[in-house]
């Protein structure tokens, strides 16, 4: 059954690949002046828009009234792809059971993600909109009331201190940029014709988290700390996980009439998350090294681990992304059906769900291959829940779950 779990995971990858790319570019108009010029007036200092012909009333406007094909079909530089870019974000997602039959209402389009509520599909606006997107926003922002705007566009930081201003060449300039090498992406790789979505899905989170990082997610005080990159890659990270544990779902209970589908579009309050964490003791490991060209090893060693870990459960297996690093190990956002027998009594820890054991003996493998078998990891999933304060509850029993030999 294990291969069953993991080989559907991975027949699916393309198409929760390119579930993600949608999900993260979803708040796209954000990055649009005009939004910001709707929501406080002119929020910059020298204001040089080109774009201010676009009326917006809320950032789904920048798909809803085909801003976004108007920006593609306006740069230059990308007229003989534009119409290819078009179509990648038309195209189907089309999620497969283990008969290689569609899903019921899990086929739609990369663009219907993008349009969130605005779109069409009802899975979309439950799932993904109220059931992440809406979740998210909860966590990270609360409900400030909307006569506490900004009167200029700043990031604070997480005491509401001045932290930087938002720069207005990090809008409409940097989106054009992004769309050129979203462009010249399919142009190099072919990805035309044959879509590579693991490089695809790695270029546009590279891009956009080195863009969206400058920008703000929210125009009010003082929820003005929340980046953009913060809600895009939370919100794509969840849908993810959700989609993950859906497919988890109809490999083990195949011929159950009782689907978790049907549970989380009957209420979203019951999507939840877990935890993953692969937790070792990477400090000790350092200060073992009695010279410094050891330290520099073990700290490349380190990086090498995790980063293979990662790629196992980010791409390899589609689960969900890492959230957090740290000296303790490296932690994910996985699907709540990732979570087997009890590890601990207290706090609620947990192992991996038997149907995993082949992940697990993959994860194993990489800190021999690494490491020589010096030291393993205790690999731990916290109990199911809808937000981040698990984490803390796994992070402070760290030391007592290092398995260092």
């Amino acid at each position: 059954m294990s291969q069953n779990v993991l080989g559907l995971l991975k027949e699916n990858r393309d198409e929760i690949l390119k579930a993600e790319i949608g999900a993260l570019l979803f708040n796209l108009g954000k990055t649009h002046y005009g939004f910001w010029e709707k929501k406080i007036g002119r929020p910059f200092s020298n204001d040089d828009h080109k774009f201010n012909d676009y009326k917006f009333e809320d950032y789904k406007d920048y798909y809803d009234k085909d801003y976004f094909k108007i920006d593609i079909e306006k740069i230059e530089e990308e007229k003989q792809y534009s119409q290819s870019i078009l179509n990648f974000f038309e195209s189907e997602i089309k999620i497969k059971d283990l008969n290689n039959n569609p899903i019921n209402q899990l086929t739609f389009k990369i663009l219907d993600i993008m349009k969130v509520d605005g779109s069409n599909n009802d899975f979309i606006k439950k799932i993904f909109f109220r059931g992440c997107e809406n979740i998210n926003s909860g966590i990270d922002k609360g409900s400030p009331p909307n006569t506490q705007q900004l009167t200029f566009a700043w990031i604070s930081n997480a005491f509401g201190s001045f932290k930087e201003e938002v720069k207005q060449e990090n809008l409409d300039d940097m989106r054009r940029n992004f769309f050129r090498d979203f462009a010249n992406t399919f142009h190099k790789s072919d990805n035309f014709s044959r879509p590579n979505y693991i490089e695809i899905r790695n270029k546009v989170l590279e891009n956009i988290n080195s863009w969206y990082s400058y920008l703000l997610s929210d125009s009010r005080y003082p929820i003005n700390d929340v980046t953009l990159w913060d809600q895009a890659f939370m919100v794509a990270s969840m849908f993810k996980s959700v989609l993950a544990a859906i497919i988890i779902d109809y490999a083990i209970n195949q011929n159950s009439g009782d689907k978790l589908i049907d549970r989380y579009l009957k209420d979203v309050q019951n999507i939840k998350w877990c935890i993953l964490g692969i937790q070792y003791d990477k400090r000790a490991l350092i200060e073992k090294s009695s010279k410094c060209a050891y330290i520099q090893s073990y700290q490349e060693i380190i990086e090498n681990i995790d980063n293979k870990v990662k790629n196992l459960i980010e791409i390899e297996y589609v689960l969900g992304n890492e959230i957090y690093r740290d000296e303790t190990g490296i932690y994910f956002l996985v699907p709540e059906n990732i979570k087997g027998d009890k590890f601990l009594i207290e706090p609620e820890l947990y192992n991996l769900n038997l149907e995993f054991k082949n992940l697990e003996d993959e994860i194993y493998k990489i800190f021999v291959e690494e490491l020589e078998s010096e030291t393993f990891p205790t690999i731990v999933v916290t109990k199911e829940s809808r937000g981040l304060l698990q984490l803390a509850n796994l992070l402070s029993y760290a030391k007592e779950n290092f398995c260092l030999l």
